[in-house]
């Protein structure tokens, strides 16, 4: 529309490191970003939509325009301030309960009992064939944890516009992948901007839902929050939502707001912004009585495909027995359960070796070739009974 100057803030900011050129300055925790590439404003109204509330600007040429800020209902998010000289323990110890403390430690310490575990930031730099590699894993998981919830998924359904310069953004650090190996296997990635050397934006993750029971969620933000207290960031952005999870590790919670900026003594200014502040309180209200959400129910039932059968049959009994048990080798097959024939036993198999703080590489797996599906686990102490309700390979 003439006379309106529109810039987006979160989308440039985050993803490209960008702040709009309308903004002279940009202020967050006692630090100056000042804009190179900022203009002055000519037009009678600037109109910036998601600007997150934890940010202080300074707009060029302030003094000849009236600013309005309106919030922008439904999109709220959460993060870790850094503000001060901490270590990952000490913060933990400041903000965080005893019980996220004990469970974090807990599974952290279980996962790498349990497996040949290694951490890898790929930030700067990065091979094609790895980071095609990464993305293809990333995917995979996405998909699967989704499907069990029976959700969409707005990063899956956006993909390519998420992912398309990723790797040239890693490469310039400016992105990064932050992942978790089993062997050689990622069980856990996570996708972040890096935003002017001191924000990092946790942009999205996903893990491997077999090793749900070590908190793969939890040891994902204490990776974060550990790389950028070493690194000098002032703040771990988590994202949109203020979610359970984010609640028991966070210390700052924001929203996001429309900025309209007036030219002073603008009749037409005055009006135009009005009829835009009108279609943003009607949106809002929209919100505010969930009738979006109903409109994006009904959108969704008439899209939703039927579910497909998943080939990861739920377990129907694990049994634990001691080795004084009878057991008929003659029956027995040794299995590789990292075989995708046998991924319904990974999960059940993994939780064992959580609770007994034992090694994959202690244990055999075996399929009873005169029991129909199912299969036993050899560990040192116990036998391990599963039988699963049916396989399709």
């Amino acid at each position: 529309m003439k006379h309106i100057k529109k810039e987006q803030f979160i989308w440039d900011f985050q993803n490209k490191e960008i702040i709009p050129s309308c903004y002279e300055n940009v202020f967050f925790n006692n630090t100056t970003y000042k804009n190179e590439l900022s203009l002055a404003n000519k037009e009678k109204i600037v109109y910036v939509s998601l600007v997150p509330s934890y940010i202080n600007y300074t707009l060029v040429n302030q003094e000849d325009y009236n600013q309005k800020k309106i919030q922008h209902i439904g999109k709220d998010g959460a993060g870790i301030l850094i503000d001060g000289n901490y270590t990952t323990d000490t913060y933990l110890q400041k903000f965080t309960s005893k019980k996220l403390r004990i469970n974090l430690k807990r599974g952290k310490t279980r996962l790498e009992e349990s497996f040949n575990i290694k951490y890898e930031c790929n930030f700067g730099s990065i091979t094609a064939d790895k980071y095609n590699f990464l993305l293809s894993e990333l995917r995979i998981m996405l998909e699967k944890r989704f499907k069990e919830k029976n959700i969409e998924n707005m990063f899956l359904k956006e993909w390519d516009l998420h992912t398309t310069n990723l790797y040239s953004l890693i490469n310039t650090k400016k992105a990064s992948l932050f992942v978790i190996y089993s062997d050689e296997k990622p069980i856990s990635i996570t996708i972040n901007n890096h935003i002017l050397n001191s924000i990092l934006y946790s942009k999205t993750n996903a893990f491997d839902t077999d090793y749900s029971k070590f908190g793969l969620g939890q040891i994902d933000n204490y990776i974060l929050l550990d790389w950028c207290l070493k690194n000098n960031y002032h703040f771990l952005d988590l994202g949109f939502g203020i979610l359970e999870y984010k609640k028991k590790w966070c210390n700052l919670f924001y929203n996001y707001e429309y900025h309209l900026y007036t030219k002073k003594g603008s009749l037409t200014a005055s009006s135009i912004a009005l009829m835009e502040s009108f279609k943003i309180k009607f949106k809002n209200n929209l919100k505010i009585f969930k009738i979006d959400k109903v409109l994006q129910s009904i959108k969704f039932i008439f899209k939703k495909t039927p579910i497909e059968k998943n080939n990861s049959s739920p377990v129907e009994t694990l049994e634990v027995k001691t080795k004084s048990d009878e057991i008929n080798d003659d029956f027995l097959k040794n299995i590789n359960i990292k075989n995708k024939k046998f991924k319904a036993l990974r999960q059940p198999i993994y939780n064992y070796l959580y609770n007994s703080k034992l090694h994959v590489d202690t244990i055999e797996t075996y399929e009873v070739t005169n029991q129909k599906n199912t299969y036993i686990v050899k560990a040192e102490e116990d036998i391990i009974k599963i039988k699963v309700l049916s396989y399709e390979s």
